[in-house]
């Protein structure tokens, strides 16, 4: 998975009780890849379209030039993951 993927850079917010004192962390890749499929877990890809088409997760979201909130889950307690390959 590492290799396709490209990955420089997951946040990985923590919403609810489980996000403990800080909401925002930067997650590893082994991080991500321990919630791929978790419950309660969106993970979002915020890079260009063709890069999503051809190196998304499993499971993740496009995350689009439309608003956000059409992206995000509807429960307000889940763990969202970002992540992009970085700057062109």
């Amino acid at each position: 998975m590492r290799r396709s993927l490209g990955v420089v850079i997951a946040l990985a917010l923590g919403c609810g009780s489980r996000g403990g004192s800080e909401p925002f962390r930067v997650a590893s890749i082994s991080d991500v890849e321990k919630m791929l499929g978790a419950p309660g877990v969106t993970i979002v890809d915020a890079n260009v379209r063709d890069l999503f088409e051809r190196h998304h997760l499993p499971g993740a979201r496009f995350a689009g030039d439309g608003p956000l909130r059409e992206v995000l889950p509807e429960d307000r307690d889940a763990r969202l993951v970002f992540y992009c390959s970085g700057p062109r």
